[in-house]
């Protein structure tokens, strides 16, 4: 029996308790729970969405290993800071997003709060160990404006045996618009070393707090907000600054975890890293919606260069979207039915209803849903995009295609990721290609969902999808029936609905073999004509004609000087032999220069641009050289007959030299008439065979046909069958007799269209050749115009922020000048940049002009003004590199007729490449002439020659024979000139010659401005 008197009566004692909470929580809570500093980040950017921010950006600093974090939201007031911020599970977020949302501020449209647990915050402790936090409120709206600023070291957290309420947190207030200095942070940092004595005073682990803590002590955040301000300015984007009017919160992380490097750098099988597939599309920016939320992240390394790895222009735009072959686009009902379009090869929008066979007539758990989705064939002979877009959309996919899920327009992680395929799309293709069709990579996609409607699907505390539950099983299944249906329905082999998809891609493959057999046919004949041109320019811009033709007729003199015939006849046959072999010899050594253009050739543009060089060099040849050679022949000739008083028969030597003209050119003839009769033998064998073999193979088809026919006995199958059975043999002999039509008629068309050409003179090759140099000229034009557009958009930019940035200079000079006065060793630095801000002053001249309106009315200018002009835009660099600037009186009085920022930007760019190119030569001559003949001005300079093959490539955009040119000024100005009715034209090309440009007005040309 117990004796004890407690097992018989009333407990011993009693008490209440309550949990105990370790610092350890909140690592458990935060850092824990997190993937890695990607998703932390993703993190972050949703705290800034609900906060109603415009922006958020992040600029990681590699060599200082800090990382700042910046958006423009409604901030917090300092009780707001510590009522919420600093208080785990809050309830300030818990149930906003029921009923009825009231208008954002800003004039925001509303937003779904995307964080409710209150525990989002604790993920910036996954990237580095101490943070430093400035938030202050809108000014706007707050009661009192000031900045909060708090330093936080989240890795006293992670130390066992504390409790929470152990960690303070020091916190300051300032008045709105102040920014803390180095010292005002070092004041937190004071504090927080006595928080870290006071807990680790015995603690192994307190040196690595403490040399953390002297990380942050260097960090000057004043001085880094200047220096984000500054650069905002360089780029032309908006800065986020706390300063004056800003709001927001802040974030300065010091000692990131070097994990984040490996993030950026490391690159997966297909070059996206962890960092890019998790933080791309954050914003779902393909909706075409004006985005009113962007995050941006810059990666600055320390020799000074920065990438932007998230942002509009790292993700797929709208119109890289709309390029792809095809596009879905509907919406799944709470039934989980799909009603919505679908457009093949970008043709016609088709309607497309498809049932869940699982609905039963129940509402789903997982709600109705959107979806738009884009799908680029993997082949290139399957798809309409051009070979280098299909090539630059491929790569892109693989990096960073797939299906996106957005709730409320912010992606849900991890869907997306091109290693994540939720649907196992890729799994069920390796097992069935040909029946399953997608490919997870080919496509880019979203999934819309939203808090009202989808409540029910809920995503895991680490950002690891969604929960698996029945509504999320429901919503999986709805869309792998949606992609196993439509292959079935239109892309699997024979699918009913597939027969316009099966002739687009069938027409696009012989189309793609075409050109394919027209390229293989015409690459030899393209490279040898290359080849040749490049040959004869080399040979002419070396003199070697000249040099031959000038040994040929020292030759002539010879034989002439050792001639020692005494009877008159045979000396009078000697020397006509001796004239037809010089001119023989003549003709063969033009010949050697001499390149043929090939027939039905359409030439890539720097090739076309050196055959018009080709030309023109080949025509001054014929004139200055080989006519003039041929008359001093026959001149000597006939001098020397004269001297020795031979007769000469003209009319026996007129026909011998156009009877060995003759022979040569009939036996040309003849060879050709028997090619051209061996070509019709071998065209009429393969049309023969070609039409047997089609008629041939079409009775067996018929025979087999009538054979199904026959072993299938109608009487004895149901009416409905029956009808069936014999519509699909009829059908089936429609399909085989359109084949057959196509191809005979094919072969008719092309022989009718060769007599015709024949009857006409035509030639198909040539038309065939014509289209395609058109289709090459609109390409390049297409191009010219969009590198245009965005280099005159950069332009105005530049002069844009170069005079923001000149204006900053000047009012920084203006407050260094007393420093400067008082300090002798800062005189001389303070001296070097005033002068060097004087030079920046003299290139703000150069956006002067140009800045005026583009296409004002014309107007005469002289060249006195565009002298004036030059002088003061390029006056320095003249003294710099002591080059003469030698203007004549003619070019002073000639007047031209044009825009005057057109005129002076082209005149302005010939100087400015002459100056550089003087620089680059030998030569003790340094000097740039202006000058003008009865036509325009002319701009000669003493710099190297400009070699005949880039005679005319010199005027095309990108190209640039400067190391590191763009290859734009004069391709710009000409075609800026054209637009007037001027010209820009180069007047002599060589190695060895002096540059000569000229710019003069096309006369009887109305030009845009005349127009206006």
């Amino acid at each position: 029996m117990p004796t004890d008197a407690c097992a018989h009566e009333k407990p011993c004692g009693s008490t209440m308790v309550s949990f105990a909470v370790r610092a350890r929580a909140v690592d458990l809570l935060g850092r824990q729970q997190i993937a890695g500093i990607p998703t932390a980040l993703h993190e972050l950017f949703k705290n800034a969405h609900d906060a109603y921010a415009r922006r958020v950006e992040v600029d990681y600093f590699r060599g200082q290993r800090q990382l700042v974090l910046r958006d423009d939201g409604n901030g917090m007031s300092g009780q707001d800071f510590v009522s919420k911020w600093l208080t785990l599970g809050t309830e300030s977020k818990v149930g906003v997003n029921l009923g009825q949302q009231m208008p954002g501020p800003r004039g925001l449209k509303p937003r779904k709060i995307l964080g409710e647990k209150g525990i989002g915050r604790l993920a910036i402790a996954a990237i580095g160990s101490i943070v430093f936090v400035m938030t202050r409120q809108d000014p706007t709206y707050a009661v009192k404006d000031e900045l909060t600023v708090a330093l936080v070291h989240w890795g006293l957290f992670e130390v066992p045996a504390i409790d929470l309420s152990a960690i303070e947190i020091p916190i300051r207030t300032y008045p709105g618009g102040y920014l803390p200095t180095r010292a005002d942070l070092q004041e937190l940092v004071s504090e927080l070393r006595k928080v870290v004595d006071r807990i680790l005073s015995d603690n192994p682990l307190r040196e690595v707090h403490v040399k953390a803590l002297d990380a942050m002590a260097l960090v000057d955040p004043r001085g880094l907000s200047d220096w984000l301000a500054a650069a905002a300015v360089r780029e032309g984007r908006m800065d986020l600054s706390l300063a004056g009017n800003g709001h927001g919160t802040h974030f300065i992380v010091a000692h990131v975890d070097p994990i984040l490097d490996a993030d950026i750098d490391s690159k997966g099988t297909w070059g996206s890293s962890p960092f890019e597939r998790l933080l791309l599309g954050f914003g779902n920016t393909l909706a075409g919606d004006d985005a009113d939320f962007v995050a941006e992240f810059r990666d600055h390394h320390a020799d000074g260069r920065f990438a932007e790895l998230i942002g509009a222009k790292s993700f797929f735009t709208v119109d890289e979207f709309v390029s792809l072959d095809h596009h879905f686009d509907g919406r799944f009902d709470e039934f989980g039915q799909f009603t919505g379009t679908i457009q093949l090869y970008r043709g016609q929008r088709e309607p497309y209803v498809l049932s869940w066979p699982k609905a039963l007539g129940r509402p789903t758990d997982c709600g109705p849903f959107r979806l738009k989705l884009g799908y680029l064939m993997g082949l290139q002979d399957e798809s309409q995009l051009p070979r280098d877009l299909h090539s630059t959309m491929y790569d892109k996919l693989n990096r960073l295609g797939g299906l996106y899920i957005y709730r409320d327009g912010i992606r849900v992680l991890p869907y997306g990721n091109s290693d994540y395929d939720f649907l196992n799309i890729e799994q069920r293709r390796t097992l069935a290609a040909k029946d399953w069709f997608f490919s997870y990579r080919r496509m880019i996609g979203w999934v819309d969902i939203s808090f009202d409607e989808n409540a029910s699907l809920v995503e895991k505390a680490g950002r690891e999808g969604f929960r698996e539950n029945r509504p999320y099983r429901q919503f999986r299944e709805i869309l792998e029936n949606f992609f196993r249906q439509l292959a079935i329905d239109y892309f699997k082999p024979g699918a009913d609905l597939g027969d316009d998809f099966r002739q687009e891609r069938g027409r696009i493959k012989t189309d793609y073999e075409r050109l394919k057999r027209r390229e293989a046919s015409v690459s030899g004949r393209k490279a040898k004509f290359t080849a040749d041109l490049t040959a004869a320019l080399s040979s002419i811009e070396a003199g070697e004609p000249a040099q031959s033709v000038a040994e040929l007729l020292r030759a002539l003199r010879e034989r002439l000087g050792t001639f020692d015939r005494t009877d008159s006849e045979v000396a009078a046959q000697d020397l006509l032999e001796m004239e037809a072999d010089f001119l023989g010899d003549l003709a063969r050594l033009r010949a050697m220069t001499a390149v043929t253009r090939p027939r039905g050739l359409a030439p890539s543009k720097s090739v076309e641009a050196a055959w018009r060089s080709y030309e023109r060099a080949a025509g001054n040849m014929q004139e200055n050289l080989f006519e003039p050679a041929r008359a001093e022949g026959v001149a000597t000739l006939e001098q020397f007959r004269s001297t020795r008083a031979l007769a000469v028969d003209r009319q026996r030597r007129a026909v011998e030299i156009f009877g060995r003209e003759r022979d040569a050119s009939l036996a040309e003839v003849r060879k050709l008439r028997k090619e051209a009769e061996n070509a019709m033998v071998k065209v009429d064998r393969a049309v023969r065979d070609a039409v047997q073999d089609e008629i041939a193979a079409f009775q067996r088809d018929v025979e087999s046909l009538v054979a199904a026919l026959s072993r299938t006995n109608l009487d004895h199958l149901p009416e409905p069958e029956a009808h069936e059975r014999q519509r699909e043999i009829e059908r089936e002999l429609d399909r085989r007799l359109e084949a057959g039509r196509e191809l005979l008629s094919g072969v008719r068309d092309q022989l009718t269209a060769v007599a015709e050409a024949v009857t006409r003179s035509d030639d198909l090759e040539e038309t065939a050749a014509a289209l395609e140099r058109r289709n090459v000229e609109l390409q390049d034009r297409l191009d010219l115009y969009t590198d245009m557009a965005q280099a005159g958009s950069a332009i105005g930019i530049l002069g844009h922020e170069f005079d923001n940035v000149a204006s900053g200079l000047r009012q920084s000079i203006e407050r260094l000048k007393p420093w400067a006065s008082g300090t002798a060793a800062l005189r001389p630095i303070y001296d070097d940049i005033v002068s060097y801000y004087g030079e920046i002053s003299d290139y703000l001249v150069l956006f002067e002009p140009l800045s005026r309106r583009r296409h004002g009315r014309s107007s005469d200018i002289a060249g006195t003004a565009v002298e004036k002009y030059i002088n003061e835009a390029l006056g320095s660099r003249f003294e710099q590199t002591k080059t003469r600037l030698v203007v004549t009186d003619a070019f002073r009085k000639f007047v031209i007729k044009g825009t005057l920022p057109t005129l002076m930007g082209a005149a302005l760019n010939l100087v400015d490449n002459a100056i550089y190119w003087i620089g680059t030569a030998q030569g003790d001559e340094a000097d740039v002439v202006l000058d003008a003949d009865d036509r325009g001005w002319l701009f000669s300079n003493s710099g190297p020659g400009i070699p005949l093959r880039m005679e005319e490539r010199i005027f095309e955009f990108g190209v640039s024979t400067k190391p590191g040119g763009r290859g734009m000024g004069l391709a710009i100005s000409r075609d800026a000139l054209r637009k007037i009715g001027c010209e820009l034209e180069l007047l002599n090309a060589g190695v060895s010659e002096r540059p000569v440009f000229r710019i003069r007005r096309n006369e009887g040309e109305i030009s845009e401005s005349d127009e206006a």
